[in-house]
């Protein structure tokens, strides 16, 4: 699991606080880095809106907005490596 997920749901649940300042990541060096991103769903939109909704993401993704708003949101510490932008 990522540290950012982790720390999401821990962030979530106000009732936690104690556990984001005690919380410790070490990367497993064996594992090796994989994809991840969102899903743009075939039955909920059609062609048309998949195809335009694609696009705008993959704009915002290549202009750099979406890995600063990520940033943005996760303490630094958190994404050494765990996240890098692609």
């Amino acid at each position: 699991m990522a540290q950012s997920i982790l720390l999401g749901a821990i962030d979530h649940d106000r009732s936690l606080p104690r556990l984001l300042a005690g919380q410790r990541y070490e990367p497993i060096d064996e594992l090796p880095w994989s994809d991840s991103g969102a899903y743009i769903s075939r039955s909920a939109l059609d062609p048309a809106d998949q195809a335009a909704l694609r696009e705008v993401l993959e704009k915002l993704a290549k202009s750099g907005a979406v890995w600063k708003a990520f940033r943005q949101y996760y303490p630094a510490q958190s994404l050494t490596g765990s996240i890098r932008s692609r």
